[in-house]
């Protein structure tokens, strides 16, 4: 392990306007994982491998293809919603630990829900528009 000092400035790094958790002091020790290039806090957490990713996303995809269908009502853009989800998930956040993958899965979830329906809203008001 790597053990590094990192000055957060919270209005400018983050960006946000959000105070950083109380293990993010300024000028915190965090533990850096080399073959990971995590940034953790000072405690050792697991990282997924790839075969707990696989087993989590079989687990959550039938669920999260229900809360889909539930949310747009058809079937094909639900499974291209959940896709995109797991996509992602496994893309940017397929190094993190087995603990927090629930989590993040449904906020990608939720968030791949939301853009749908704002691109059919920007579809919709196109398509509308050129019918005149």
């Amino acid at each position: 392990m790597l053990l590094k000092r990192v000055n957060l400035n919270w209005k400018t790094s983050i960006g946000q306007g959000i105070p950083p958790g109380p293990w993010l002091r300024h000028g915190a020790p965090i533990r850096v994982r080399r073959e990971a290039g995590l940034c953790t806090p000072s405690g050792d957490t697991d990282l997924a491998t790839r075969q707990e990713l696989s087993d989590f996303l079989e687990s959550v995809e039938r669920r999260a293809f229900k809360q889909a269908v539930y949310a747009v009502r058809n079937d094909e853009s639900a499974l291209d919603v959940v896709q995109d989800s797991m996509m992602r998930l496994a893309e940017k956040y397929g190094d993190r630990p087995v603990e927090e993958l629930p989590m993040l899965f449904q906020r990608i979830l939720q968030n791949a829900i939301r853009d749908w329906f704002r691109r059919s809203k920007v579809r919709s008001f196109w398509t509308t528009l050129f019918r005149r």
